[in-house]
């Protein structure tokens, strides 16, 4: 929905309390076995995903599981392997969903209000506590990028997910990502500070607009009058501004707060931002998330590392191509241990 947040708060990784610090024998690794696709729907929209079990080893319990969900934009569900195999391996169930619009589900992620994505990611949930196969007690949710608001809202509203890991996104408004992006592109741009600020101006009259319908005559006739100008262009607004039609469904983008949904998390959260992340500060988002992430849950942790790029890739170049840094792969092995001894 966000078109520069695309894909995906406590301490530093180095200052990970001693209560995280388990033994990761805890939960032993385990193989995957063969991946099934599956079909679920919310509504009139049917989606599409893989289903991988772990192994089940000496015993025939039934693992955890975990649903994985993408960022903005087309997201199929092939751009969440290497983290599925992660958690595969550390004997949790994994479901990797095609978002709406992408690889074999339906309906139109550029038609979908944030609403709309946590009833999908609710739809993969209790798509699995339809099975036998798994346990059904210990069901979480996997998000990166975007779903680091799609995750807050889904577990302010719901009790059907026991824990959730959150990469590379939330805590910041969409909006402030948004402006984020923009002003980086103005850089980029080596724009004039005058232009700048005509910059700012109209970004601030675009988001008035989206997020209220007020003033669409007179931002459409801003944009008509700044189309040659340089800045203008480095903005590349005219490609995402959606119709008057469209704009309830993206008012979300100018309006949406997750603090207060924060506050209202009652299960173990793993939050891990990239200290090197292009697309989006790490300092307010890991801010916004400590300060709303309830005292009471001390399983739930933020850790901010250092340069770790968009979606945990290492650098700060955002590339789907770079691997996993293994901060982020020590902490989820940590977090996982911590939450679901059994």
């Amino acid at each position: 929905m966000c078109s520069r947040w695309v894909g995906p708060v406590g301490s530093s990784i180095q200052g990970m309390s001693a209560a995280w610090i388990v033994p990761l024998l805890l939960l032993q690794p385990a193989a995957a076995s063969q991946g099934t696709d599956v079909r679920f729907s919310n509504g009139a929209v049917r989606l599409a995903g893989t289903l991988t079990l772990p192994d089940k080893g000496p015993t025939a319990i039934p693992p955890p599981a975990i649903v994985l969900l993408g960022g903005s934009g087309p997201a199929p569900r092939a751009g969440q392997k290497q983290y599925a195999d992660q958690l595969n391996a550390l004997g949790l169930a994994t479901l990797a969903v095609d978002k709406r619009g992408s690889g074999e589900s339906g309906g139109d992620w550029s038609t979908a209000a944030l609403d709309d994505l946590v009833a999908d990611a609710l739809a993969a949930v209790r798509y699995l506590q339809s099975r036998d196969d798994v346990d059904r007690a210990h069901i979480g949710v996997w998000g990166v990028s975007q779903a680091g608001w799609v995750i807050p809202a889904l577990l302010a509203h719901s009790s059907d997910v026991s824990f959730a890991i959150v990469v590379t996104g939330g805590g910041s408004t969409p909006k402030e990502i948004e402006l984020y992006g923009y002003r980086r592109a103005l850089d980029r741009a080596w724009v004039t500070a005058a232009d700048h600020q005509r910059a700012e101006a109209l970004l601030q009259q675009y988001f008035r607009w989206l997020g209220t319908g007020d003033g669409e005559a007179a931002l459409r006739l801003a944009m008509n009058g700044s189309h040659d100008e340089t800045w203008f262009q480095a903005l590349g607004l005219e490609r995402v501004v959606p119709s008057a039609a469209m704009r309830p469904k993206w008012a979300w983008v100018a309006n949406y707060d997750p603090v207060p949904d924060i506050r209202r998390i009652a299960v173990p959260i793993l939050v891990v931002l990239g200290g090197s992340d292009p697309l989006g500060p790490a300092d307010p988002a890991a801010r916004a998330w400590r300060s709303a992430l309830p005292e009471n849950e001390t399983r739930s942790q933020v850790i901010v590392v250092p340069g770790m790029g968009h979606a945990a890739r290492t650098g700060a170049i955002h590339s789907g191509n770079d691997p996993l840094n293994p901060d982020y792969i020590a902490a989820v092995e940590t977090f996982v241990a911590t939450v679901l001894q059994r």
